[in-house]
């Protein structure tokens, strides 16, 4: 099984997974208000979601990538893959 297929079978709160040239993954939330939610918040939903399924990760950044509507805009979380 892929990680991305890992992802979009388990974990929630996720509505994008890409994976990018170098093989790291970015794993994205669509949001139009954020109503206090941050990048913060949103890497620690998948951590959690992490430890429950054994990944073994390295988190590499967080951020909010805002767009003007009618754009969409997503919290994002960059992670290098050890183990899953």
């Amino acid at each position: 099984m892929t990680f991305k297929k890992l992802v979009e079978d388990n974990l929630i709160f996720v509505d994008k997974t890409v994976r990018h040239k170098d093989g790291t993954f970015s794993l994205k939330r669509g949001f139009f208000y954020r109503h206090g939610f941050t990048p913060e918040k949103h890497v620690e939903r998948i951590v959690k979601q992490f430890k429950e399924l054994g990944v073994e990760y390295e988190l590499l950044d967080s951020y909010e990538d805002w767009n003007a509507w009618p754009k969409d805009s997503w919290m994002v979380a960059k992670f290098k893959i050890i183990k899953y």
